[in-house]
């Protein structure tokens, strides 16, 4: 699934994903990753949030440090650093240290909104 989304094979990875639903197969963290970035790559970032949540209802589901990242990315490109740095918090709380390159685009993001929101608001 990762070489089809590399090769910007977008409908491969869905058809191998409800593939794999539809024999039985529960979703593990990497899989439902690469679908949620292949869903980001496409432009579906709705879809990916969708995703993103069912996801994180999945109990067996752990997030692990590239499932982070890819949510970051996916709320930098919905315009939502605000849920973004909440995704940071609770990477923290789960003992992952956030890496620079996302702090960068958290905030990047959020200085195209308007800025970082004041003390008192």
């Amino acid at each position: 699934m990762k070489v089809c989304v590399k090769l910007r094979r977008y409908v491969a990875v869905e058809s191998l994903f409800s593939w794999f639903r539809e024999s039985g197969g529960s979703p593990t963290v990497v899989m439902y990753t690469t679908v949620i970035h292949n869903r980001c790559r496409d432009g579906r970032h709705r879809e990916a949030l969708a995703l993103a949540w069912e996801m994180e209802q999945n109990t067996s589901c752990l997030l692990d440090l590239p499932a982070y990242r890819v949510l970051v990315k996916l709320c930098v490109a919905l315009h939502d650093p605000e849920r973004g740095l909440r995704y940071l918090a609770r990477m923290k709380e789960a003992g992952f240290v956030p890496t620079s390159d996302m702090y960068g685009e958290l905030s990047e993001a959020t200085q195209q909104r308007g800025g970082w929101p004041s003390a008192g608001s």
